[in-house]
């Protein structure tokens, strides 16, 4: 090259080479700009495998060259989205970041750059499947419609959620599978695109407008019809011999139906492309063989990764233990004709391929197994928790001899100079309590001013009540509002201020004094977790306060302790119980300890519940209710409460409604709307909810729920309850003040005027 001076020399010519180049020619059009690119020329940058459809390994590589690859100049790709890779919308926000993309696929079009887009998996295939919108862009507002359909987006002009779209006259909104805070509307004149907006769906806030953008596949599984073939031949291939296989075995209703399922599957894979259950064939659809390992999020990650396992004591038995289950459940789906044995290959790894995917891993346990400490080259001590608090223990005790433990427990604290405050529902059960204590030679005293739904200035009463006595422990006896009032109290004994600061986070304290409970309804569960839920009689409110401090010491549970319960407290609280459940094994934030719990509550709840509200008691039955209100105690703790308690809450904070009696009114109305709208996944789960209480499928689930009211004699509404048209309203923006956590737990997201919708429902 002959000796030139250059006003700039850029290196690689990539994009950002590129349009550096372009912008500085633009500023000052004599510049003389040099780019530098290693690689073949230009001309001759060829990929073989875009004829062969495989790489020969050219070296060096006709097209990609470096840790992006030349993409410029060999093959013109451009990420036409800012939700791929980089921050460039962190400094200019979505809309101009967008902006910005369009202008260079703009720049890239006029320079000869293909049409066509391409996404998530094969050119051909994605370019079928992606959904391009633009400003001006010719195309009826039916025919994107149809190509929306044909990519597993649902038409739902209610409930816009993701994967849905609704449609107003000329005027298309769609939720997009990979957005989660803007809605996208299409406005058309005539066959043309007019204008693209996108939109907060809280709101309705125009908050940008792209002149360009894609609309991705709702679901990984959408294939394109040439896949598709070959895999529903395969399909039908393994269907044959099933069928053969259980004529051959005398099992002709398993033939009939491995049969039906199976070619009502295949017929919805040919007309829409997409089945219920469809992962049960992803090892056909995807061309593995049989047996191989399946893809995982281990696959995606680069060489040098690392792991870290949080909980490890707990989470490698867990993944030792996922491909067992999922083996196990799936060997009863195919032995009695449910799925094909290909579904065996939509799994979990085993732990053997779990541990040849790990590269580098850092164990995270404050009781690590032998498994980590053998495969540790290095032990480190940490001495002080991060939070700074000792996780409490949560002590479950026999059911006999309930009142002797309790005296027990008294003792140890009178022989350290302590006092214990024991709280009652009843007069009548204050006196009975202090006469066997007194006679068991143990000094007490009794606030028995708590109510039903406890304020909270009543349990700033009964923390004033224990520094007057100069209590040092305190016992809640009786059912959930009792229990609620007994820690509340413990807690602002020996915390000063304003208890609402610390209900709404606004203040932290670890502090209590220690708390025994004796529980004598099998509803609220509040035995076994940190909530004491308080309602403030200045405002309504009614909110839990959330702390680790005001988990029991000991929870006494004694089935005999509540066998005296009037039906209708029975029903309320025992659907309750079932509740906390349902809502815990639905959470977002549910785990694989917390569904088992869950599931293993409601299913007692399911079986004992309703006979012993018709009388027929036995103590099993009492003891499987108890251990059943228990573990729903548990598990919400964890897990949280959903929408039916976010929104029950304003209900009976407003007019003093029993709470179990409110939930009956606000649950039917909830799930039904949740069934219709959720994930599939979570579909899956309400169905198990419903056969937990004599359903077959998600289908019936909320007919079940009301079945089991209607049993329970529990139908109600909201107006029976006392709630008035003109009280949806401050109901609504209550349940947004209070009952975030519980809406955010939810597998749906309802909008404010969803809730208000649902609120009117139930009245």
């Amino acid at each position: 090259m002959e000796n030139r001076i250059f006003d700039a020399i850029i290196i690689g010519a990539g994009p950002a080479g590129i349009f550096t180049a372009l912008e500085l020619t633009h500023l000052k059009p004599e510049s003389q700009v040099l780019i530098v690119d290693m690689g073949r020329a230009i001309a001759h940058r060829t990929c073989p495998a875009r004829t062969t459809g495989k790489c020969v390994h050219c070296d060096p590589c006709g097209i990609v060259h470096g840790w992006a690859g030349a993409g410029a100049f060999s093959d013109g790709k451009l990420s036409l989205s800012d939700e791929v890779g980089g921050h460039i919308s962190e400094y200019l926000g979505h809309p101009k970041a967008q902006e910005l993309i369009h202008q260079a696929d703009e720049l890239y079009l006029r320079f000869g750059a293909p049409k066509e887009v391409h996404g998530l998996g094969d050119p051909k295939e994605d370019t079928e499947l992606a959904v391009t919108l633009r400003e001006g862009q010719k195309i009826g507002r039916d025919e994107v419609l149809r190509r929306l359909v044909g990519i597993q987006y649902e038409r739902n002009d209610v409930n816009l959620t993701r994967n849905k779209f609704r449609v107003r006259g000329d005027v298309l909104e769609i939720f997009p599978a990979d957005q989660s805070e803007h809605l996208l509307r299409v406005e058309f004149w005539g066959d043309e695109i007019e204008r693209l907006s996108e939109i907060n769906p809280v709101t309705g806030e125009v908050v940008g407008h792209p002149k360009f953008t894609i609309v991705f596949p709702a679901s990984h599984y959408v294939v394109s019809k040439e896949k598709l073939e070959p895999s529903i031949r395969e399909i039908e291939r393994e269907l044959a011999e099933r069928v053969e296989y259980f004529k051959k075995n005398g099992k002709l209703l398993e033939a009939q139906r491995i049969e039906q399922r199976t070619r009502y599957d295949v017929e919805m894979l040919r007309e829409i492309g997409f089945c219920s259950g469809i992962e049960n064939y992803s090892r056909i659809l995807l061309g593995r063989e049989p047996g191989a390992t399946p893809y995982t999020l281990l696959d995606y990650m680069p060489k040098d990764y690392l792991m870290f396992v949080d909980e490890s004591h707990v989470m490698l038995p867990q993944v030792r233990g996922m491909y067992g289950g999922d083996h196990s459940r799936k060997v009863s789906l195919v032995d009695y004709g449910f799925r094909l044995p290909s579904a065996f290959d939509n799994r979990p790894l085993n732990f053997e391929e779990f541990e040849s995917r790990i590269n580098q891993v850092i164990f995270v346990s404050a009781t690590p197994g032998q498994y980590e400490r053998e495969h540790s080259t290095q032990i480190v001590e940490q001495v002080i928790r991060p939070t700074g608090l000792l996780d409490p223990r949560v002590e479950v005790r026999p059911v006999t001899g309930q009142i002797d433990d309790l005296v027990s427990e008294i003792n140890k604290r009178s022989q350290k100079n302590e006092r214990v405050l024991i709280t009652t529902l009843t007069k009548k059960m204050a006196e009975r309590l202090t006469e066997y204590l007194e006679k068991a030679g143990v000094e007490s005293v009794v606030f028995d001013r708590v109510e039903q739904n406890p304020l909270t200035t009543t349990a700033m009463e009964a923390a004033a009540f224990i520094r007057q006595e100069k209590c040092d422990t305190v016992i809640g006896l009786g059912g959930g509002s009792i229990m609620d009032c007994a820690k509340a109290a413990a807690f602002l004994s020996v915390n000063d201020g304003d208890i609402n600061d610390y209900i709404f986070g606004r203040r932290k304290s670890s502090l209590a004094l220690p708390i025994i409970l004796v529980p004598t309804t099998c509803g609220t569960g509040s035995e076994g977790n940190g909530f004491a839920v308080l309602t403030n009689p200045l405002n309504g409110d009614k909110k839990s306060l959330r702390c680790n401090a005001i988990v029991a010491k000991a929870s006494i549970i004694d089935s005999e302790c509540m066998m005296t319960m009037p039906k209708s407290i029975l029903a309320s609280v025992g659907f309750d119980a079932f509740c906390h459940c349902m809502e815990a094994f639905i959470s977002k934030f549910g785990q694989p300890l917390t569904d088992m719990m869950s599931l293993q509550g409601m299913k007692l709840i399911g079986k004992y519940l309703v006979p012993l509200y018709e009388g027929q008691y036995s103590l099993e039955a009492w003891d499987a209710l108890s251990w059943a209100s228990t573990l729903g105690g548990m598990v919400i703790h964890s897990a949280g409460v959903t929408l039916p308690h976010g929104m029950e809450h304003p209900a009976s904070g407003l007019r003093n409604i029993v709470h179990g009696r409110g939930l009956a009114a606000l649950t039917p109305v909830i799930m039904e709307e949740t069934i219709s709208c959720c994930a599939e996944e979570d579909r899956k789960k309400f169905a198990e909810i419903s056969r937990c209480i004599g359903g077959t499928d998600e289908t019936d689930c909320a007919a079940e729920i009301r079945g089991l009211l209607e049993r329970l004699q529990l139908s109600e509404t909201l107006t029976g309850l006392g709630i008035r048209e003109e009280d949806v309203d401050w109901m609504t923006e209550n349940c947004i003040k209070v009952s975030a956590a519980g809406i955010s737990c939810h597998p749906v997201s309802f909008s404010r005027s969803q809730i208000r919708e649902l609120y009117r429902r139930a009245l």
